[in-house]
């Protein structure tokens, strides 16, 4: 089975919230340590709605490292 790989829209990342499609699939990734995590809008509809991704991620902490060095991306998985 062929992995799939996610397909950032970096342009999204300045895009406030609201302004994002539905459609558009989230992913939380990791900077230190490199884990991706699949994140739902309905958990970040719960967020200020006129922040933008980039100005979100530094409120995400990975449960993985344990680190506050995240970035939240919108796009859509390959493969």
């Amino acid at each position: 089975m062929p992995e799939r790989h996610f397909l950032p829209a970096s342009l999204l990342e300045t895009y406030a919230l609201y302004q994002i499609p539905h459609g558009r699939t989230f992913v939380v990734e990791c900077q230190s340590c490199g884990a991706m995590k699949e994140i739902s809008r309905a958990a970040l509809d719960r967020l200020p709605s006129m922040a933008s991704l980039k100005e979100l991620s530094p409120r995400f902490r990975c449960t993985l490292c344990g680190e506050k060095n995240a970035r939240i991306m919108a796009g859509g998985w390959s493969g």
